[in-house]
């Protein structure tokens, strides 16, 4: 349950040894004030911590040996070309074989971090487990992260939430999570349910007026919606004022569940289209679609709910 890549004594020997020669290349040279890790500090014999950069399947990754050997032996392998991988960093189905390790001659600290749960779930699991992870449970788990990462965080007993590393900045770049360094969780809570609109009018359309009707109607300079099967019309100010959930900023609802007050009105889905062409407070369906509902235009109302694109399968 954490991120920390185990490995031998001698494969954390050959890889300090091996960030040594690549020492006089650190980024902390030229930058005196930039504070951080370096293998300058660390003594041959006491190891306890290295940044990793790991290569594998055209990936490259980052993670840290905080001490800990490989718990797993193969036969006829030399026990020092056994890396042991925190699973979370690839697919349980392909599981790497074959893996490039080299040691990071110099890592930054990190002054501040910015992790973006990824479901309101795991928003919920954060908050209820907030006291573990400040009091040391994150830093348990993980010490070297970079930009765009996926952390599995394991909280509670059995529970894993899920957080996206949002900064640093830089795509590659990659710093250590130190005790000073600032974690911020960008709260994603769950989108409150569209609510049923007031009753509106329910117009008729052009489809259910006789010839004599819709003469009569244009003589009178009067507009009656003409509409396909499947949709409904209704005036854009209707909506903004009427429909709750129409003004959300990320806004995926073109679809509404319409139905009518009487205990034998059916319910239908319709595809929503925004007219200028309908009186306010009022909408319209055609009318095979108002005889489905047993709906009279002029007299009875209807309410309608505004329904996501994801949730339409689920309803039909």
């Amino acid at each position: 349950k954490n991120l920390f890549v185990r490995l031998t004594s001698q494969t954390v020997q050959d890889l300090f040894q091996e960030a040594i020669i690549h020492n006089d290349t650190l980024p902390h040279q030229s930058s005196p004030s930039l504070e951080g890790w370096s293998v300058d500090e660390e003594a041959l014999d006491t190891i306890n911590f290295l940044p990793l950069q790991i290569s594998f399947s055209d990936r490259v990754l980052y993670a840290s040996y905080n001490g800990g050997a490989p718990s797993l032996e193969r036969e006829g392998t030399d026990p020092n070309q056994i890396v042991e991988l925190p699973s979370s960093l690839f697919s349980p189905q392909s599981p790497p074989t074959n893996v490039h390790i080299r040691a990071l001659p110099f890592i930054a600290n990190a002054d501040k971090v910015s992790l973006e749960p990824l479901s309101p779930e795991d928003w919920e699991l954060l908050e209820i487990h907030c006291d573990y992870l400040e009091s040391g449970g994150f830093l348990r788990q993980v010490t070297v992260i970079n930009a765009s990462q996926i952390l599995h965080l394991a909280v509670g007993s059995q529970d894993v939430a899920r957080v996206r590393v949002v900064n640093p900045a830089e795509p590659n770049a990659c710093c250590r999570l130190v005790a000073t360094t600032e974690v911020v969780v960008i709260p994603k809570t769950r989108k409150k349910p569209p609510t049923a609109s007031p009753k509106l009018s329910l117009l008729p359309t052009s489809d259910a007026l006789s010839n004599q009707m819709r003469e009569f109607a244009a003589h009178q300079g009067l507009s009656v919606p003409s509409i396909r099967r499947g949709y409904l019309m209704i005036h854009p100010n209707t909506l903004h004022s009427n429909v709750p959930g129409w003004d959300e900023d990320d806004n995926d609802l073109e679809y509404a569940m319409v139905w009518g007050d009487k205990a034998d009105n059916a319910v239908i889905l319709a595809r929503i289209l925004p007219s200028g062409n309908i009186a306010q407070g009022s909408i319209a369906i055609h009318s095979l679609d108002c005889l489905q509902m047993n709906l009279t235009p002029l007299y009875d109302k209807i309410r309608l709910k505004l329904v996501r694109r994801s949730e339409i399968n689920s309803i039909a």
